[in-house]
């Protein structure tokens, strides 16, 4: 059967502008999922940006608490510690980013071409294991310092005792004789010298405890 002209035009126009609402169709779905898929790179690189520049400052304060001051004196081994203990409280805060950063990362890698969705991986790769070294070395610098803060408190602690027995026992004893009249008298008095010379003979282990515990300070100023 032979169209007229008018009728082919009209099969033409309907060729034509339903070729061109698939066209219109197809690129409004292009431009939603690219748009779709730039924002959610965007979105990456911000939290790979924020997770990155938390783990430098993390890494800054851990050397800074790690090495301090090369007198270990017990303040400096106080303040060392506290820094560790509050990045060690951070940890569960640092993981919830490292792991917000992972599901960002991962939701790019249907919408990336093969050579980015590797470099994606590689970076979160290397963020995991800067945290973990992070840690670790944080875990076994402040068991370190605990360790020596708690001989310093040993220290402390035996001086202290030793100190309050020493003004104690100064106190009770006379720097001469003391004159008594009768025998009784004098055997009661030598009874309390002897206990208090026992006295003194029983702490002597204290002062070489003392002497140890001085030389097992990490470091005397």
């Amino acid at each position: 059967v032979q169209m007229s002209g008018e009728t082919r035009i009209s099969v033409n126009i309907q060729q034509i502008t339903s070729r061109f609402q698939s066209i219109q169709t197809t690129a409004k779905e292009i431009v939603k999922k690219c748009e779709q898929a730039v924002s959610d790179h965007e979105a990456y690189l911000d939290k790979y940006r924020q997770c990155s520049e938390w783990l430098a400052g993390a890494q800054s304060r851990f050397e800074s608490c790690r090495d301090g001051s090369s007198i270990g004196a017990r303040q400096d081994l106080v303040q060392r510690s506290t820094g560790l203990r509050e990045l060690l409280t951070e940890q569960p805060g640092a993981i919830s980013l490292l792991n917000n950063t992972f599901e960002l990362g991962e939701k790019l890698y249907p919408s990336t071409a093969m050579e980015g969705r590797e470099l994606v991986r590689q970076q979160l790769q290397e963020l995991q294991q800067a945290l973990e070294t992070l840690y670790d070395g944080v875990s076994s610098a402040e068991r370190e310092l605990r360790a020596k803060l708690n001989r310093w408190t040993g220290f402390e602690e035996c001086s202290e005792n030793l100190r309050r027995w020493l003004q104690e026992t100064e106190a009770q004893l006379p720097q001469e004789l003391e004159l008594k009249t009768t025998l009784d008298e004098k055997r009661a008095k030598l009874q309390s010298y002897r206990a208090l010379l026992h006295d003194a003979l029983s702490h002597q282990q204290d002062i070489v405890n003392l002497r140890d515990k001085i030389e097992s300070l990490p470091e005397k100023t």
